[in-house]
């Protein structure tokens, strides 16, 4: 058997345990990322009614699942302590009230979506190793019975060089989550048919 074939035979094992185990991994998220303030710029109160899940996947709460050797994907793998769609609207609640735009007495924007994708990569290393994240959600905005806007938006997240794949996964899925909130409050039509 070449080296090459026994490296990545024995950096699969090392990812993996058994591949069939699920590990419970709580994000705990909080967002971190920067938010305009729009508190002076809008009388709008952005409320997240539902981000739904519609993956196709049998365990919605799992942010990776694990590979066998064969780099077939099994059941295995890390899982959040919530649904990931709630993760997601939780994301959404926290960026808009960093930016002001969770106001009570103002008319309500109600945002609402999918959950379309969670991807992973993980990009190996002799000791240590990345993952690089990214959670791709379709939104709108929905004003009394008028939708005033609608999108597809993607957040990326790398995590630095880690040897336990447990706070690479929670680091880059952080960061993916704060990047889509990012994206979305610096989004020029989002700004203007919904905040401004």
């Amino acid at each position: 058997m070449k080296k090459e074939h026994i490296f990545i035979l024995a950096m699969t094992s090392l990812l993996s345990g058994c591949a069939f185990t699920v590990h419970d991994l709580p994000v705990d998220y909080t967002y971190t990322g920067q938010a305009p303030s729009f508190e002076q710029a809008t009388k709008q109160n952005l409320t997240v009614t539902e981000i739904k899940d519609t993956r196709t996947v049998e365990n919605n709460r799992m942010i990776m699942n694990q590979m066998n050797g064969y780099g077939q994907t099994t059941t295995g793998g890390w899982q959040a302590e919530k649904e990931l769609s709630l993760i997601v609207a939780d994301a959404l609640a926290q960026g808009f009230e960093v930016a002001g735009l969770s106001r009570p007495s103002a008319e309500t924007v109600a945002i609402s979506g999918e959950l379309l994708c969670v991807d992973s990569e993980v990009v190996t290393g002799w000791t240590k190793w990345t993952v690089n994240m990214s959670v791709t959600v379709k939104l709108s905005a929905e004003k009394g019975d008028e939708i005033i806007w609608r999108d597809t938006l993607v957040g990326n997240g790398t995590s630095g060089k880690q040897t336990a794949t447990k706070t690479a996964l929670k680091e880059s899925f952080s960061k993916a989550l704060d990047g889509l909130v990012s994206n979305l409050l610096s989004d020029e039509y989002f700004r203007q048919q919904v905040i401004e």
